[in-house]
């Protein structure tokens, strides 16, 4: 499975404020699985690949086959499981084109899907259970380097925006709290950015700063972090209102 967060970077030259400008590999690296997966009832770890002929095949812990399913599209990198129901049962949930897909331990795909999505995916589903209570949402990166949230069913989350980064986007965010507030926290290629849960950016009011995207979040005060920036000092930003300021 390739590691996202390390990206290979070549230094460019430095600008006009002292910071190494980087030059990116562009390409999204998609895991081809096979995808590791629990069995509730074989109680034991069990794989989900994508054959030559696109077939799905569900394997044991031997990777011994144990059913096979016709299949016409490329999985899109990621085989999360879900317990739709709360009875202890996992499905299988993946995307392909612009559809997702919910399938049993016993070669089925569950009722209402595939569901139709809005756009194309590249990568994903994500899943986020955003109180701990089994609620699933997902996050997919589109073809048009978007993040959309979705709810289990593939609907748009309410109140939500898309997610359009400035800059290519390699990974998908991930959900952090941050005293009484959730955020989605999206480790770009150059930088990371800050994005409230309906997906509106975190915009610094000084434009020259950037966020390392190794950073850590720090908590500080119901709305200030402590980060570090891409010129390695640390900064205190109000995530409420973007002001930053130099940390003592």
């Amino acid at each position: 499975i390739t590691d996202l967060l390390t990206l290979p970077q070549e230094k460019v030259k430095v600008d006009q404020q002292g910071e190494a400008v980087f030059r990116v590999d562009s390409t999204i690296h998609i895991d081809k699985g096979p995808f590791k997966l629990y069995d509730v009832t074989l109680k034991q770890d069990v794989y989900l690949e994508q054959l030559p002929n696109m077939f799905l095949r569900y394997s044991d812990s031997k990777m011994k086959g144990i059913w096979s399913v016709p299949f016409d599209s490329p999985l899109c990198g990621m085989v999360e499981q879900i317990d739709l129901y709360k009875n202890g049962r996992l499905q299988m949930l993946f995307a392909s084109g612009s559809k997702l897909y919910l399938l049993d331990r016993t070669a089925r795909y569950v009722r209402g899907y595939p569901a139709k999505l809005k756009k194309e995916v590249v990568m994903g589903p994500k899943v986020v259970d955003i109180n701990n209570n089994k609620d699933y949402s997902i996050l997919v990166l589109n073809a048009d380097n978007s993040i959309s949230w979705y709810n289990i069913f593939g609907k748009p989350q309410k109140g939500w925006t898309d997610i359009k980064a400035p800059e290519f986007v390699k990974q998908l965010p991930e959900l952090e709290k941050i005293g009484s507030k959730k955020y989605w926290i999206l480790r770009a290629p150059s930088q990371m950015y800050i994005y409230t849960l309906e997906g509106k950016m975190v915009e610094l009011t000084d434009k020259k700063r950037k966020i390392s995207r190794e950073s850590t979040l720090e908590y500080v005060s119901e709305n200030v972090v402590k980060v570090m920036c891409t010129d390695e000092k640390f900064y205190f930003v109000d995530l409420s209102s973007g002001n930053i300021k130099k940390a003592k």
